[in-house]
């Protein structure tokens, strides 16, 4: 019988940590996942130093932001793309909506992006490609 696939969608470490040992172990066969958990709550912890922990009626900066859903986002690790849920945040003293502000930082890693035109420069194009 095939154990059933977890798929992380807005879990965090957190939720790594209290899962079952056959839960971890899946994790760890799939590395983009684990990569996904972390980014999640990386996103998490910065969501909650802006707007404050769910549920908790002391907010910092003065209630000025609120938590406001969430959009699709992708972020880049090495040559695979991940999807995940980006919190987005209200400001209450223009009424403007915006992503977390690490989010741009994540997209902005370009760390895989000079292996991939080397790929691409040795004949990745051609299947020429060796390494």
């Amino acid at each position: 019988m095939k154990p059933k696939e977890t798929k992380v969608t807005r879990e965090n470490l957190t939720w790594l940590l209290e899962s079952p040992v056959e839960v971890k172990m899946e994790l760890l066969q799939s590395h983009l996942s684990v990569c996904q958990l972390i980014i999640n709550q990386i996103l998490e912890e910065c969501q909650n130093s802006l707007a404050g922990a769910r549920y908790d009626r002391n907010k910092p900066h003065g209630g000025r932001y609120s938590r406001w859903g969430y959009n699709e986002g992708s972020v880049r690790i090495a040559d695979e793309k991940i999807g995940i849920k980006v919190p987005r945040l209200i400001d209450h003293q223009d009424d403007s909506t915006f992503n977390v502000p690490e989010y741009t930082s994540m997209q902005d890693n370009r760390a895989g992006e000079e292996r991939i035109m080397k790929g691409m420069l040795k004949g990745l194009s051609t299947r020429n490609y060796q390494g």
